[in-house]
């Protein structure tokens, strides 16, 4: 009696790999959980959400043109997830926060003026995006005479409590031009 239960309790090699085949057929054939899959949205909410965004990067762009520093930092979401990537370092907020106090009264930085100019955004869900858009900037120098650059710029927006905060950022500057 003992061998017969034995017998019957040792699974059977083809009907194991069968078992095992269903298994997998079906977790394949099922849905992702949710939080897995990119929000459907309708096309009038992805663009009223990449509205939004902009609006947010250029008033961002906007206080940092007046000078506001600590307006500025306060879009960020500071914490041991934040990346401000910028000249090939991540670098954490505050190393930010306490160079733009010094640059902007300084007199490299007292006179620059900043314009948010083209700009993408990625609408990831009602509560996320990612945008990337160019900075154009103008310096007057103490003779009076103007530099004007830019940059790009990439942000990650998550929403908490309604308003947008940047999670993550991203700066890099045109190559200086090889000497003469």
């Amino acid at each position: 009696m003992t061998s017969i239960l034995r017998r019957r309790t040792r699974p059977q090699p083809l009907v194991l790999a069968t078992t095992i085949a269903s298994a997998l057929v079906m977790l394949a054939c099922t849905a992702p959980p949710a939080a897995l899959t990119p929000a459907t949205l309708a096309p009038a909410d992805r663009a009223a959400l990449a509205d939004s965004v902009r609006a947010f990067a250029a008033g961002m762009v906007a206080t940092i043109d007046s000078h506001n520093v600590d307006g500025f930092i306060a879009h960020h979401l500071d914490g041991p997830d934040f990346a401000w990537a910028t000249y090939g370092a991540m670098t954490p907020l505050d190393s930010h926060l306490v160079s733009m106090r010094a640059y902007f009264p300084s007199d490299a930085g007292k006179n620059v003026r900043f314009r948010l100019g083209e700009s993408k955004v990625y609408v990831i869900d009602r509560d996320a995006a990612a945008l990337t858009g160019v900075i154009h900037s103008t310096n007057v120098d103490a003779g009076g005479n103007p530099t004007t650059g830019h940059e790009v710029w990439s942000i990650v927006v998550h929403r908490i409590d309604g308003a947008w905060r940047v999670v993550q950022a991203h700066e890099s500057y045109p190559r200086a031009p090889a000497p003469g």
